[in-house]
């Protein structure tokens, strides 16, 4: 006679073994739950590259600590010496490293834009743009563009008056608010004491 087919004891849960040898990698490809038993699902040293290859994982150290985002860093390299900056919040940076390896920043610009900024460098000077004021690095001074730009001379042996007599030279610069007007002293002029610029709304005050 057939006998009766026990009941299962739930209680004693089924045990499984794998055993794993042979490592032959991190397999990064595939899910996690059809990784071959020779590869390895993760390791936190590893990242997949853009073609899906391991890629060596970057690490990061803090190197200094400074105010506010950082919207760019930018290297100036001039008669073989290397400068280093960063602009932070509204601060430029010098980032320099003492003889102990230890980086130290010192500020040398500050009322900066508070937003990303670009630099470019050209002529031995860093070109810097952060969307509210041209600057220009030449290793020692970070100062706004307007401060060493051309100041051009627009007019030639122009009359007091301004009407007649005058040669158009060089163009406006936008870079700075100053031109130069330049008149001729005329025998049929000596007694003029009005002498009339090219542009209104000249300031009093130097800019």
């Amino acid at each position: 006679m057939p006998q009766a087919p026990r009941a299962r004891d739930w209680s004693t849960p089924k045990s499984y073994s794998v055993e794993l040898s042979k490592f032959r990698g991190v397999d990064l490809t595939s899910s996690v739950v059809n990784v071959d038993t020779s590869r390895s699902p993760d390791a936190p040293n590893l990242m997949p590259d853009a073609d899906g290859f391991p890629s060596k994982r970057p690490g990061w150290e803090t190197i200094a600590e400074l105010e506010g985002m950082v919207h760019g860093a930018y290297k100036l390299t001039a008669n073989g010496i290397e400068k280093r900056l960063v602009h932070a919040g509204t601060n430029l940076y010098l980032m320099t490293e003492a003889e102990d390896g230890e980086i130290q920043t010192s500020v040398i610009r500050q009322g900066m834009n508070d937003a990303p900024s670009t630099a470019v460098q050209l002529g031995g000077k860093l070109w810097i743009l952060d969307g509210m004021t041209y600057l220009y690095y030449d290793g020692e001074t970070a100062a706004p563009v307007s401060e060493i730009a051309t100041v051009p001379r627009i007019t030639i042996a122009k009359a007091p008056n301004g009407q007649h007599g005058a040669t158009s030279d060089m163009p406006i610069n936008l870079l700075t608010g100053w031109r130069t007007d330049s008149f001729a002293g005329l025998e049929s002029t000596a007694g003029e004491k009005e002498y009339f610029l090219s542009d209104n709304g000249v300031t009093e005050e130097p800019l």
